[in-house]
């Protein structure tokens, strides 16, 4: 399965118009790779993807705050995602 580019809504200089890129596999345990910086368009987009689905994970892939500042506003819009 190919994971769905969901950008992470921090554009920036650094980042490009969109933007971190973070990877929905969307498969029977929807996994997120990278958590982006919690922006509510990233949010909205990985709940568009998902419908009633709850997101089941995140991993990611290294400690910079543009790729893990996003865990708590995933968490508080998904409370039983493992991290």
């Amino acid at each position: 399965m190919n994971p769905l580019l969901i950008p992470a809504g921090n554009p920036g200089p650094l980042t490009g118009v969109n933007g971190n890129n973070t990877y929905l596999i969307d498969g029977h345990v929807p996994t997120l790779i990278d958590a982006g910086v919690g922006a509510v368009s990233h949010l909205d987009a990985l709940a568009r993807v998902l419908g009633p689905r709850p997101l089941a994970q995140v991993l990611v892939t290294h400690g910079h705050g543009d790729h893990i500042s996003g865990a708590p506003a995933l968490l508080a819009r998904w409370p039983d995602v493992a991290m």
